[in-house]
């Protein structure tokens, strides 16, 4: 066995514990890689899976078994790497329809009469729709204006 007499998993083997084999065509694959480090880790740093696994199904008001503490856990990590990966990109016929759409919505506008000008995304939380300097802190910001304003409450502020 790799390692020899210093191996983890065949002093578990000696002293009467189960232990199970995962058969893999490589031993380079990234999966099995992956999971060795992470079990090496989790040993050289003391952490025990089944109370983890136990504390954090409990933690979410689950009331299950061992193995299944031990699987939940698993897939909770699983949710944490999922969220590693980057947003999908739209695909190129949704963004041409997006884009076709866009400008139908201007030519509309622009028969009505409405001002063509105003933005075509939603404005973010805290932001002002009708003009981006709405509030006397903006304002002096932005330096968008010369005299100040007449003293009036205005709640954002």
């Amino acid at each position: 066995m790799y390692q020899q007499a210093n191996n983890h998993w065949l002093r578990k083997l000696a002293h009467g514990r189960e232990i199970y084999l995962m058969p893999t065509g490589d031993i380079a694959n990234a999966a099995v890689v992956f999971t060795t480090e992470l079990l090496t880790q989790l040993r050289i740093r003391g952490i025990d899976l089944d109370r983890v696994s136990h504390l954090r199904a409990r933690q979410d008001g689950k009331l299950l078994d061992k193995t299944t503490n031990t699987k939940y856990a698993a897939q909770q990590i699983a949710e944490q790497i999922q969220g590693w990966l980057p947003a999908r990109a739209t695909d190129p016929a949704s963004q041409h329809e997006i884009t076709q759409l866009r400008n139908q919505l201007a030519e509309l506008r622009q028969r009505t009469g409405e001002d063509t000008t105003e933005s075509t995304t939603p404005p973010r939380p805290g932001q002002s729709s009708s003009s981006p300097a709405a509030t006397p802190i903006q304002r002096a910001l932005m330096n968008s204006s010369n005299t100040p304003a007449p003293p009036a409450f205005e709640p954002a502020s």
